[in-house]
C-alpha cells in the first residue's frame, strides 16, 4: 500500500494504466483481493507450481487444488480482468506421466494466461532448494517431455503458445501482439505495449533503462538499510555493449516472433557463438 501510494504521489499514472500483481494463493485473503482490486490492479497471478502432495512437500509449497480454485473464483468475483497461473516443470519427484494432471487441472480453471516455467536450480540464493535431494530431480529428457506435454495440452485446449513457456487465450493482448509482430519482451516478461524501459523498486527487482541494466539488493535487510540511508538499493549494474544489444534483439526475435534473421547478427564469430550457446 505504501509503495503504491508513494508511486501515485510522485508519478503521473496513466488513465489507462495496465497494473498487475502476484499473490500467494496459500496466504491471500478475500479482503486483500478486494483491497488490491480497489487500488486499481486489473491482472493477478497465482503460483500453482504443481499439485501432487509429495512434490508440494518437497518444494515446501503445500496448497490444495480446492484452495487454488477458491482463490481463482474469488479473484474473478472481485473483478480482476485477467488471471494468470504459474506452473513449474523439472521439480523433484515430478514424472512425465503425472505432469499432465496439473496441466489438465489448470486448464479446468480456465485462466487467461499460463506460465509453465522450467525449474531453475539456484540453491546459493534460494535456501529452500538446499534441502532438496538432487537425485530426485527429473533428467533433461524428462524435463523436455514435460514441456512437450504442456505445449500439446494447452494448445489443444485453444491457448496460443507465446515464447518458450507462456500460453494465452487467442483474444489476449499478448496473442494479438504476437500475431501483429509487435510483441516485446523485457525483464518483466512479455509485453504488448512496446515499452522498453523498466524501473524495478522492490527487493531483487530488475531495471532496464536504455542500455543500463540494474538489479536491486536481493536481501530484504540490505535493501531496507540502503533505503533508510537515502541510497539506491542497487546490487548490480551493467551497461550493454553493441554486442549485448545485438544479442538482446536476436533473443527477443526468437521469443516474440519465433524466427531469427541471421543477417541481424554481426560478423564477429565470437559474438555469434556466444549467442548460440
Amino acid at each position: 500500500m505504501r509503495a503504491f501510494d508513494v508511486t501515485a504521489t510522485h508519478c503521473a499514472l496513466a488513465s489507462n494504466l495496465d497494473s498487475a500483481i502476484e499473490a500467494d494463493p496459500r496466504l491471500v485473503t478475500t479482503t486483500q483481493l478486494r483491497w488490491l482490486r480497489g487500488l486499481g490492479f486489473q491482472r493477478i497471478s497465482f503460483g500453482v507450481q504443481d499439485l501432487p502432495p509429495d512434490v508440494q512437500h518437497t518444494i515446501g509449497r503445500v496448497q490444495s487444488t480446492a484452495r487454488i480454485a477458491d482463490v481463482v473464483d474469488i479473484a474473478r468475483q472481485r473483478g480482476f480482468h485477467s488471471l494468470n497461473l504459474d506452473l513449474v516443470h523439472g521439480l523433484p519427484n515430478q514424472t512425465v506421466e503425472r505432469f499432465g494432471d496439473p496441466v489438465d487441472a489448470t486448464i479446468e480453471l480456465a485462466p487467461d494466461r499460463v506460465a509453465c516455467f522450467a525449474y531453475c536450480r539456484m540453491p546459493w540464493s534460494n535456501p529452500n532448494q538446499q534441502r532438496m535431494d538432487i537425485t530426485e530431480l527429473p533428467s533433461c529428457a524428462e524435463r523436455f517431455a514435460m514441456h512437450q506435454v504442456a505445449v500439446e495440452r494447452f494448445t489443444g485446449a485453444g491457448y496460443v503458445w507465446i515464447g518458450l513457456d507462456h500460453f494465452v487465450r487467442p483474444n489476449d493482448p499478448l496473442a494479438l501482439a504476437a500475431a501483429a509482430g509487435t510483441l516485446t519482451q523485457d525483464a518483466l516478461g512479455f509485453s504488448a505495449d512496446g515499452a522498453r524501459d523498466v524501473i524495478g523498486i522492490g527487493v531483487s527487482a530488475c531495471s532496464e533503462v536504455g542500455d543500463l541494466c540494474v538489479q536491486n539488493a536481493p536481501g530484504l535487510g540490505d535493501w531496507q538499510r540502503r533505503i533508510d540511508a537515502g541510497e539506491l538499493p542497487v546490487a548490480r549494474v551493467h551497461r550493454r555493449s553493441t554486442a549485448d544489444r545485438t544479442r538482446d534483439e536476436a533473443r527477443r526475435a526468437l521469443l516474440c516472433q519465433g524466427a531469427l534473421d541471421l543477417a541481424m547478427l554481426p560478423d564477429d564469430e565470437q559474438c555469434f557463438n556466444r549467442f548460440i550457446k
